[in-house]
This record gives structure tokens, sequence and C-alpha cells, in this order.
């Protein structure tokens, strides 16, 4: 019977697959410069005039400036108000600069588009790592993981293999599906256990994951599942460190 369990868990795949789409829309802000900055440097640049070259290296770096910051509020909300609403939120950081880019007319929209992007980026990489790790069990992790860096090179080769071909307003166009394609499945996912149960809604816990599990697990398992989710999060608090004890202690 736990063979029947053990390879029945497709939610628990559907889920993870889910919310690592996110990786996929996330990739394209990193690819996006290669077809449209020598674009923004010619005479018809959509922006109003040619950018200069560090104007083209902000455009660039911008994206990579912002996820630090942007993984350190995720890394605050995902404990506040869940995995799911926080991936959710980086759903939205990674479709409304599109709108930025298509109807933006000078360098400082798309300098704040660019800087959007990369906060999604950041709370991508750290609302998606955590759900999957929490909604999958432990001997299919490994598996997702590489799902993670599959979806990536997929959100990179559709800019690569579209952008030299469409219109720099086409492309933003096509990368903007990608997030809303994210958001509208991942909304019907469910919440990880976990959080769940971490903030005292146990009864939602359990009903994530029956969601989460086979059709033929009991009510037993289901307790016994809920037990080490409490046991575990009763350790992470046990061990929890503030960020000043952790550089405190560092230095020390």
């Amino acid at each position: 019977m736990f063979a029947k369990i053990k390879n029945s868990r497709y939610m628990q795949y559907i889920a993870a697959l889910t919310a690592t789409l996110s990786n996929a829309a996330a990739a394209t802000y990193a690819i996006w410069p290669s077809p449209v900055l020598s674009l923004l440097q010619s005479e018809d640049s959509p922006v109003g005039r040619p950018i200069s070259d560090d104007e083209g290296s902000w455009v660039v770096s911008l994206t990579k400036l912002a996820i630090l910051p942007a993984a350190i509020v995720a890394a605050f909300l995902v404990e506040r108000i869940g995995r799911k609403k926080t991936l959710l939120i980086a759903g939205v950081l990674l479709f409304a600069p599109w709108f930025l880019v298509i109807f933006g007319t000078n360098i400082w929209i798309l300098y704040v588009a660019r800087f959007i992007g990369g906060a999604g980026n950041g709370f991508v990489v750290v609302g998606c790592s955590i759900y999957n790790g929490e909604v999958a069990e432990k001997d299919i992790r490994g598996r997702l993981g590489s799902t993670l860096i599959i979806l990536k090179l997929v959100g990179s080769l559709v800019v690569l293999c579209v952008g030299p071909y469409v219109s720099y307003t086409v492309l933003a166009v096509v990368c903007a599906i990608l997030p809303i394609i994210f958001v509208g499945l991942y909304v019907f996912m469910p919440e990880s256990p976990y959080y769940l149960v971490k903030v005292n809604q146990k009864e939602e816990a359990e009903k994530n994951l029956r969601i989460l599990s086979s059709d033929l697990v009991d009510d037993k398992f289901i307790r016994d599942r809920i037990t080490e989710i409490e046991k575990s999060v009763e350790e992470d608090m046990q061990n929890k460190t503030t960020l000043w004890e952790f550089m405190t202690n560092s230095q020390g």
C-alpha cells in the first residue's frame, strides 16, 4: 500500500512545478537586454533617443541590484502572509514591468521597470524554494530541483528565440504572458501545510495536506504528518536566530 501512496503524489508535483513556473518568468529579465540593447542604442530607440553605454549598463544591472533587497523583504513576507501570497506578489512584480516597457517613453521608466522586475526575481528566489521544499516530500525534492534549472532555461530561450524576429513591443508582450500563466495556475495551488501549522491553522493544514497526499492515505497518516510538521516548527522556533544575532555571532 505504501508503494501505491508513494507513486500517486501527483499534486505535490503539480504544486511544485506550478510554483517553479515563476522561474521561467523571472529568467526573461536576465536575458532580455541581449536582443534589445542594440535597438535601444540605435536611432530608432523605443525610449525616444539612443541610450549611452552607461545607460545601457544600468538597464542590464538594475535587475540584479534589486534582487538582494527584494529577497530580504520576501524572507519577511513568507513568514507573515505565507508562501503562496508571497509568490503571487512575485507574479505581479514580474508582470507589471512589461506594461511599463510597452508604454514607457523614456529611459527612466525603463529603469523603474527593470528594478521592479529584479524585485520579482528576489521574491521568486525566496518564495519558490521554500514553497517547494515544504509541499514536496524529501525523496522527490531533488527531481523537482532540476525542473527549476529547466524552467529558467525555458524563460531564457523564449527571449533568445523570439527576440531577434519580433518588435520591441511584441517581445515585451510575449514575456508578459509567462507571469500571467504562472499566476493563473498558481492561484489554485494549496498553501504550504508547514506555514499553516506555524500560524495555528491546523484544520486548514490538514485539508491542504490531504490535497497534496494520495487519496489512499487515511486519517492516521495525516495526523502523523501534522505531528511531524508541528515538531519541525517547534524546533525551528527554538533555534530561531535574528539577523542581528547572526551578524554579531559571525563577528565574534
